[in-house]
Protein backbone atom coordinates (compact mmCIF):
# COMPACT_ATOMS: atom_id res chain seq x y z
CA UNK A 1 0.00 0.00 0.00
CA UNK A 2 3.04 2.28 0.14
CA UNK A 3 3.30 2.39 -3.65
CA UNK A 4 2.41 5.43 -5.72
CA UNK A 5 -0.59 3.63 -7.23
CA UNK A 6 -1.94 2.74 -3.80
CA UNK A 7 -1.52 6.27 -2.49
CA UNK A 8 -3.24 7.71 -5.57
CA UNK A 9 -6.13 5.31 -5.05
CA UNK A 10 -6.58 6.39 -1.42
CA UNK A 11 -6.38 10.07 -2.35
CA UNK A 12 -9.00 9.69 -5.08
CA UNK A 13 -11.41 7.59 -2.98
CA UNK A 14 -12.75 9.34 0.10
CA UNK A 15 -14.27 6.08 1.34
CA UNK A 16 -10.84 5.14 2.67
CA UNK A 17 -11.11 7.91 5.28
CA UNK A 18 -13.73 5.90 7.17
CA UNK A 19 -11.79 2.65 6.69
CA UNK A 20 -8.52 4.07 7.99
CA UNK A 21 -10.28 5.84 10.86
CA UNK A 22 -12.06 2.65 11.87
CA UNK A 23 -8.79 0.72 11.64
CA UNK A 24 -7.35 2.94 14.40
CA UNK A 25 -10.10 1.76 16.74
CA UNK A 26 -8.32 -1.44 17.74
CA UNK A 27 -6.08 -2.81 20.47
CA UNK A 28 -3.66 -4.31 17.94
CA UNK A 29 -0.53 -2.13 17.99
CA UNK A 30 0.73 -3.64 14.74
CA UNK A 31 -2.39 -2.57 12.84
CA UNK A 32 -2.25 0.94 14.30
CA UNK A 33 1.45 1.17 13.46
CA UNK A 34 0.72 0.33 9.82
CA UNK A 35 -2.11 2.89 9.71
CA UNK A 36 0.11 5.67 11.10
CA UNK A 37 2.87 4.75 8.65
CA UNK A 38 0.32 5.01 5.82
CA UNK A 39 -0.90 8.37 7.13
CA UNK A 40 2.70 9.60 7.26
CA UNK A 41 3.19 8.55 3.64
CA UNK A 42 -0.01 10.38 2.64
CA UNK A 43 1.16 13.56 4.41
CA UNK A 44 4.45 13.57 2.54
CA UNK A 45 2.96 12.44 -0.79
CA UNK A 46 0.82 15.41 -1.85
CA UNK A 47 -1.42 18.20 -0.51
CA UNK A 48 -4.47 16.04 -1.24
CA UNK A 49 -2.87 13.15 0.61
CA UNK A 50 -2.17 15.48 3.53
CA UNK A 51 -5.83 16.49 3.57
CA UNK A 52 -6.89 12.81 3.59
CA UNK A 53 -4.66 12.12 6.60
CA UNK A 54 -6.12 15.05 8.55
CA UNK A 55 -9.65 13.99 7.57
CA UNK A 56 -8.91 10.49 8.89
CA UNK A 57 -7.98 11.88 12.30
CA UNK A 58 -11.09 14.07 12.26
CA UNK A 59 -13.19 11.00 11.48
CA UNK A 60 -11.66 9.08 14.40
CA UNK A 61 -12.18 12.08 16.71
CA UNK A 62 -15.88 12.18 15.84
CA UNK A 63 -16.15 8.40 16.02
CA UNK A 64 -14.78 8.29 19.58
CA UNK A 65 -16.40 11.63 20.52
CA UNK A 66 -13.06 13.10 21.49
CA UNK A 67 -12.28 16.81 21.76
CA UNK A 68 -8.98 17.02 19.87
CA UNK A 69 -8.01 15.43 16.58
CA UNK A 70 -4.40 14.65 17.61
CA UNK A 71 -5.39 13.24 21.00
CA UNK A 72 -5.12 9.68 19.72
CA UNK A 73 -1.42 10.19 18.92
CA UNK A 74 -0.69 11.50 22.43
CA UNK A 75 -2.73 8.70 24.02
CA UNK A 76 -0.83 6.07 22.06
CA UNK A 77 2.51 7.59 23.06
CA UNK A 78 1.47 7.63 26.72
CA UNK A 79 0.19 4.04 26.66
CA UNK A 80 3.23 2.71 24.85
CA UNK A 81 5.60 4.54 27.21
CA UNK A 82 3.79 3.13 30.26
CA UNK A 83 4.01 -0.46 29.00
CA UNK A 84 6.40 -2.90 30.67
CA UNK A 85 8.03 -3.60 27.31
CA UNK A 86 7.48 -0.48 25.19
CA UNK A 87 6.96 -1.18 21.47
CA UNK A 88 9.86 0.94 20.23
CA UNK A 89 9.02 0.54 16.54
CA UNK A 90 5.45 1.72 17.21
CA UNK A 91 6.75 4.73 19.14
CA UNK A 92 9.08 5.58 16.27
CA UNK A 93 6.13 5.38 13.83
CA UNK A 94 4.09 7.74 16.04
CA UNK A 95 6.96 10.24 16.23
CA UNK A 96 7.45 10.01 12.47
CA UNK A 97 3.77 10.79 11.96
CA UNK A 98 4.01 13.84 14.24
CA UNK A 99 6.97 15.13 12.23
CA UNK A 100 5.28 14.41 8.89
CA UNK A 101 2.03 16.13 9.80
CA UNK A 102 3.97 19.22 10.97
CA UNK A 103 6.61 19.43 8.25
CA UNK A 104 4.17 18.72 5.40
CA UNK A 105 1.93 21.67 6.32
CA UNK A 106 1.73 24.20 3.51
CA UNK A 107 2.81 27.36 5.35
CA UNK A 108 4.88 28.46 8.32
CA UNK A 109 1.77 29.63 10.12
CA UNK A 110 0.09 26.25 9.63
CA UNK A 111 3.20 24.40 10.86
CA UNK A 112 3.28 26.52 14.01
CA UNK A 113 -0.45 26.01 14.52
CA UNK A 114 -0.24 22.22 14.30
CA UNK A 115 2.88 22.07 16.48
CA UNK A 116 1.12 24.19 19.08
CA UNK A 117 -1.79 21.74 19.01
CA UNK A 118 0.60 18.95 19.98
CA UNK A 119 2.29 21.14 22.59
CA UNK A 120 -1.10 21.99 24.06
CA UNK A 121 -1.73 18.25 24.41
CA UNK A 122 1.49 17.96 26.50
CA UNK A 123 3.66 16.27 23.90
CA UNK A 124 6.90 17.92 25.08
CA UNK A 125 7.11 16.02 28.41
CA UNK A 126 6.52 12.78 26.50
CA UNK A 127 9.32 13.60 24.05
CA UNK A 128 11.72 14.48 26.87
CA UNK A 129 10.90 11.21 28.61
CA UNK A 130 11.44 9.24 25.40
CA UNK A 131 14.82 10.89 24.89
CA UNK A 132 15.88 9.70 28.33
CA UNK A 133 14.51 6.19 28.02
CA UNK A 134 15.31 5.38 24.38
CA UNK A 135 18.86 6.72 24.14
CA UNK A 136 20.06 3.60 22.33
CA UNK A 137 17.21 3.43 19.81
CA UNK A 138 18.40 5.18 16.68
CA UNK A 139 15.01 5.61 14.98
CA UNK A 140 13.44 7.33 17.98
CA UNK A 141 16.43 9.64 18.54
CA UNK A 142 16.37 10.63 14.86
CA UNK A 143 12.68 11.54 15.03
CA UNK A 144 13.20 13.51 18.25
CA UNK A 145 16.07 15.44 16.68
CA UNK A 146 13.95 16.19 13.60
CA UNK A 147 11.17 17.56 15.82
CA UNK A 148 13.54 19.87 17.70
CA UNK A 149 15.40 21.04 14.58
CA UNK A 150 12.19 21.84 12.69
CA UNK A 151 10.80 23.66 15.71
CA UNK A 152 13.93 25.79 16.02
CA UNK A 153 13.87 26.54 12.28
CA UNK A 154 10.22 27.64 12.35
CA UNK A 155 10.79 29.73 15.47
CA UNK A 156 13.77 31.44 13.84
CA UNK A 157 11.58 32.39 10.87
CA UNK A 158 8.70 33.56 13.05
CA UNK A 159 10.97 35.70 15.23
CA UNK A 160 11.58 38.14 12.39
CA UNK A 161 9.56 40.85 14.13
CA UNK A 162 10.38 44.50 14.92
CA UNK A 163 12.01 45.50 18.21
CA UNK A 164 13.17 41.97 18.88
CA UNK A 165 9.73 40.76 20.03
CA UNK A 166 9.51 37.05 20.73
CA UNK A 167 6.39 36.08 18.81
CA UNK A 168 6.27 32.74 20.62
CA UNK A 169 5.94 34.43 24.00
CA UNK A 170 2.40 35.31 25.06
CA UNK A 171 3.59 38.00 27.47
CA UNK A 172 5.96 39.62 24.98
CA UNK A 173 3.26 39.85 22.32
CA UNK A 174 0.66 41.09 24.83
CA UNK A 175 2.86 43.88 26.20
CA UNK A 176 3.98 44.83 22.68
CA UNK A 177 0.34 45.33 21.65
CA UNK A 178 -0.40 47.18 24.88
CA UNK A 179 2.46 49.57 24.23
CA UNK A 180 1.16 50.21 20.72
CA UNK A 181 -2.41 51.06 21.77
CA UNK A 182 -1.71 52.75 25.12
CA UNK A 183 -3.06 56.32 25.28
CA UNK A 184 -4.74 55.94 21.88
CA UNK A 185 -8.39 55.45 20.83
CA UNK A 186 -7.56 51.79 20.12
CA UNK A 187 -6.97 51.19 23.82
CA UNK A 188 -10.71 50.79 24.51
CA UNK A 189 -11.39 48.21 21.73
CA UNK A 190 -8.32 46.26 22.85
CA UNK A 191 -9.66 46.10 26.41
CA UNK A 192 -13.10 45.07 25.13
CA UNK A 193 -11.51 42.27 23.12
CA UNK A 194 -9.71 41.00 26.22
CA UNK A 195 -12.92 41.15 28.25
CA UNK A 196 -14.79 39.14 25.62
CA UNK A 197 -12.02 36.54 25.52
CA UNK A 198 -12.11 36.30 29.31
CA UNK A 199 -15.73 35.14 29.08
CA UNK A 200 -14.72 31.97 27.21
CA UNK A 201 -14.91 28.93 29.49
CA UNK A 202 -12.07 26.53 28.58
CA UNK A 203 -13.99 23.63 30.12
CA UNK A 204 -16.71 23.86 27.53
CA UNK A 205 -16.16 21.81 24.33
CA UNK A 206 -17.48 24.75 22.31
CA UNK A 207 -14.56 26.88 23.50
CA UNK A 208 -12.28 25.19 20.95
CA UNK A 209 -14.57 26.32 18.14
CA UNK A 210 -14.80 29.82 19.64
CA UNK A 211 -11.02 30.21 19.85
CA UNK A 212 -10.49 28.85 16.35
CA UNK A 213 -13.20 31.15 14.94
CA UNK A 214 -11.74 34.11 16.82
CA UNK A 215 -8.29 33.45 15.40
CA UNK A 216 -9.61 33.22 11.85
CA UNK A 217 -11.70 36.38 12.14
CA UNK A 218 -8.86 38.38 13.68
CA UNK A 219 -6.53 37.17 10.93
CA UNK A 220 -9.04 38.27 8.28
CA UNK A 221 -9.48 41.60 10.06
CA UNK A 222 -5.74 42.29 9.79
CA UNK A 223 -6.04 41.89 6.00
CA UNK A 224 -8.79 44.49 5.54
CA UNK A 225 -8.07 47.16 2.94
CA UNK A 226 -11.26 49.23 3.00
CA UNK A 227 -14.43 49.96 4.94
CA UNK A 228 -16.40 47.83 2.47
CA UNK A 229 -14.24 44.82 3.36
CA UNK A 230 -15.10 45.39 7.02
CA UNK A 231 -18.82 45.50 6.24
CA UNK A 232 -18.62 42.24 4.30
CA UNK A 233 -16.67 40.56 7.10
CA UNK A 234 -19.17 41.61 9.77
CA UNK A 235 -22.29 40.89 7.72
CA UNK A 236 -24.45 38.21 9.40
CA UNK A 237 -28.09 37.08 8.94
CA UNK A 238 -28.95 38.33 12.42
CA UNK A 239 -26.58 40.63 14.25
CA UNK A 240 -28.70 40.46 17.42
CA UNK A 241 -28.22 36.70 17.67
CA UNK A 242 -24.50 37.03 18.29
CA UNK A 243 -24.59 40.18 20.42
CA UNK A 244 -23.83 39.91 24.13
CA UNK A 245 -26.04 41.34 26.88
CA UNK A 246 -23.63 44.17 27.63
CA UNK A 247 -23.68 45.19 23.96
CA UNK A 248 -27.51 45.06 23.64
CA UNK A 249 -28.42 46.43 27.03
CA UNK A 250 -29.84 44.12 29.70
CA UNK A 251 -33.44 45.37 29.56
CA UNK A 252 -35.47 47.53 27.21
CA UNK A 253 -37.01 49.35 30.17
CA UNK A 254 -33.73 50.25 31.85
CA UNK A 255 -32.74 53.95 32.00
CA UNK A 256 -29.67 53.31 29.92
CA UNK A 257 -31.71 51.55 27.30
CA UNK A 258 -34.37 54.31 27.28
CA UNK A 259 -31.82 57.07 26.87
CA UNK A 260 -30.15 55.14 24.11
CA UNK A 261 -33.48 54.72 22.33
CA UNK A 262 -34.29 58.42 22.70
CA UNK A 263 -30.91 59.43 21.30
CA UNK A 264 -31.11 57.14 18.34
CA UNK A 265 -34.79 57.44 17.36
CA UNK A 266 -34.33 60.55 15.22
CA UNK A 267 -31.25 59.11 13.61
CA UNK A 268 -33.08 55.87 12.85
CA UNK A 269 -36.02 57.76 11.29
CA UNK A 270 -33.65 59.75 9.13
CA UNK A 271 -31.98 56.50 8.11
CA UNK A 272 -35.37 55.02 7.23
CA UNK A 273 -36.28 57.97 4.99
CA UNK A 274 -32.82 57.89 3.47
CA UNK A 275 -33.14 54.17 2.77
CA UNK A 276 -36.57 54.74 1.19
CA UNK A 277 -35.15 57.51 -0.95
CA UNK A 278 -32.28 55.29 -1.99
CA UNK A 279 -34.77 52.50 -2.67
CA UNK A 280 -36.86 54.71 -4.97
CA UNK A 281 -33.71 55.84 -6.73
CA UNK A 282 -32.72 52.21 -7.24
CA UNK A 283 -36.22 51.37 -8.54
CA UNK A 284 -36.08 54.25 -11.04
CA UNK A 285 -32.61 53.20 -12.10
CA UNK A 286 -33.76 49.61 -12.55
CA UNK A 287 -36.79 50.78 -14.56
CA UNK A 288 -34.57 52.88 -16.81
CA UNK A 289 -32.21 49.97 -17.30
CA UNK A 290 -35.16 47.70 -18.11
CA UNK A 291 -36.43 50.17 -20.72
CA UNK A 292 -32.99 50.40 -22.25
CA UNK A 293 -32.74 46.63 -22.37
CA UNK A 294 -36.18 46.32 -24.00
CA UNK A 295 -35.26 49.05 -26.48
CA UNK A 296 -32.01 47.28 -27.28
CA UNK A 297 -33.86 43.99 -27.69
CA UNK A 298 -36.42 45.66 -29.97
CA UNK A 299 -33.71 47.28 -32.07
CA UNK A 300 -31.86 44.01 -32.19
CA UNK A 301 -35.01 42.22 -33.32
CA UNK A 302 -35.71 44.86 -35.98
CA UNK A 303 -32.13 44.66 -37.15
CA UNK A 304 -32.41 40.91 -37.36
CA UNK A 305 -35.66 41.15 -39.35
CA UNK A 306 -34.11 43.75 -41.69
CA UNK A 307 -31.13 41.51 -42.17
CA UNK A 308 -33.44 38.61 -43.05
CA UNK A 309 -35.34 40.85 -45.47
CA UNK A 310 -32.13 41.85 -47.24
CA UNK A 311 -31.11 38.21 -47.38
CA UNK A 312 -34.40 37.23 -49.01
CA UNK A 313 -34.14 40.18 -51.41
CA UNK A 314 -30.62 39.11 -52.29
CA UNK A 315 -31.82 35.56 -52.97
CA UNK A 316 -34.61 36.93 -55.25
CA UNK A 317 -32.18 39.14 -57.18
CA UNK A 318 -29.77 36.24 -57.58
CA UNK A 319 -32.66 34.06 -58.79
CA UNK A 320 -33.74 36.69 -61.32
CA UNK A 321 -30.17 37.04 -62.59
CA UNK A 322 -29.85 33.30 -62.96
CA UNK A 323 -33.23 33.11 -64.73
CA UNK A 324 -32.21 35.91 -67.10
CA UNK A 325 -28.94 34.15 -67.82
CA UNK A 326 -30.80 30.91 -68.47
CA UNK A 327 -33.26 32.63 -70.85
CA UNK A 328 -30.39 34.40 -72.61
CA UNK A 329 -28.67 31.08 -73.15
CA UNK A 330 -31.89 29.60 -74.51
CA UNK A 331 -32.29 32.48 -76.98
CA UNK A 332 -28.67 32.15 -78.00
CA UNK A 333 -29.08 28.43 -78.60
CA UNK A 334 -32.32 29.06 -80.53
CA UNK A 335 -30.59 31.63 -82.73
CA UNK A 336 -27.77 29.19 -83.45
CA UNK A 337 -30.26 26.48 -84.24
CA UNK A 338 -32.20 28.79 -86.60
CA UNK A 339 -29.00 29.89 -88.29
CA UNK A 340 -27.95 26.30 -88.84
CA UNK A 341 -31.36 25.42 -90.31
CA UNK A 342 -31.22 28.40 -92.69
CA UNK A 343 -27.71 27.52 -93.83
CA UNK A 344 -28.66 23.91 -94.42
CA UNK A 345 -31.72 25.02 -96.37
CA UNK A 346 -29.61 27.32 -98.54
CA UNK A 347 -27.13 24.53 -99.15
CA UNK A 348 -29.88 22.15 -100.15
CA UNK A 349 -31.41 24.69 -102.54
CA UNK A 350 -28.01 25.39 -104.09
CA UNK A 351 -27.35 21.71 -104.63
CA UNK A 352 -30.66 21.30 -106.37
Amino acid sequence: MDSRIGLDYIVENRDYIAKLGAALDTQNATVKKQVFELLSALCAYSPDGYARAIETLEFYKNLKKQRYRFKIVINELELSSAAAHPPLDYQAALLAFINCVIISAATLQERIRIRNEFIGLKVLPLLNNLRKVAQSVGDIIVQLDVFVEQQECDEAQSLQAPDGINLNSHLDVFYAILRQVADTPQEVPFLNILQHLLRIDPKEPLSDIIWDTTERLVHRATLLESHEDSVRLLRTPSSQKFACQSCRGSDASSPTRKSLIQKTTTFQLLNIFEHKKQGMTKILACTTQLKLRLSKKKKKKQKKMLKSYFQYLTYIVIGIIRLYDHIRKLFYRSALFTKCVVEETKTTITNL
